[in-house]
């Protein structure tokens, strides 16, 4: 029988600070009650897995390839701010010169244009691209059965 998890404080303070922004966000999105508790139902489920298999799991992680799969996350994201900082900058008229004519440009690239949703697509794709293509080229080490 596997023992369970230790679930330490810290990260019990963090579910809780999580859950309460995520409720807030629910409450201000769901088109009724019933959809915000539902929804955050489901986030709380998701994330109380999501913490059990990471206390579960803590030993197997391989660290290096997760804050590479984490700053590839990162690098697109910030590339995503810039790009739609930028698009609404534009659109708002402050203090750019030539404002209209850049914001017509970059509407392709806006979160509603057709390459600004590649790059929300891109967040989850190129992670999990470079944790693939990780894996496969990464060595592990052998282990002997001695038995």
């Amino acid at each position: 029988m596997i023992p369970p998890p230790v679930v330490h404080k810290p990260t019990i303070g963090y579910d809780v600070l999580q859950m309460a922004s995520t409720r807030r966000g629910l409450e201000l999105q769901a088109s009724s009650p019933e959809q915000a508790r539902l929804l955050g139902g489901g986030l709380l489920c998701a994330r109380r897995t999501s913490t059990f298999l990471s206390c579960a799991f803590r030993e197997h992680r391989d660290y290096p390839q997760w804050l590479q799969v984490t700053a590839v996350f990162l690098f697109v994201f910030v590339i995503q701010l810039v790009v739609y900082g930028f698009h609404e900058l534009t659109e708002a008229n402050i203090g750019i010169p030539n404002s209209e004519a850049l914001h017509w440009a970059t509407e392709p690239y806006g979160p509603d244009g057709m390459y600004g949703q590649y790059l929300t697509y891109l967040l989850v794709a190129l992670p999990l691209g470079w944790l693939l293509v990780s894996n496969l080229f990464t060595r592990r080490p052998q282990q002997s059965v001695m038995g």
